[in-house]
């Protein structure tokens, strides 16, 4: 992920916003705390959520956490409208 991509994102997060109640970014988890800090950079002053989620485990396992941890921020999103 470079600048050009964190800048790419943000402007679809943003689109994304004036529709939706919430975005929700999957993310790998190496590098998921740059983009969580580039977008916190770029897009300031939000009235609605942006969560950025990844897992623990890897979704070939039995024991992932990716479909919870989704579920969640879905959550989080519908209850915060």
């Amino acid at each position: 992920m470079r600048v050009t991509h964190h800048n790419l994102l943000a402007e679809e997060v943003a689109k994304e916003l004036n529709k939706a109640d919430g975005v929700i970014i999957t993310h790998g988890t190496d590098t998921l705390h740059y983009t969580a800090a580039a977008l916190s950079f770029i897009l300031q002053k939000l009235s609605k959520p942006v969560i950025i989620v990844g897992a623990q485990r890897s979704s070939d396992r039995g024991s992932t956490d990716a479909g919870l941890n989704l579920l969640a921020a879905a959550q989080v999103i519908t209850q915060t409208k």
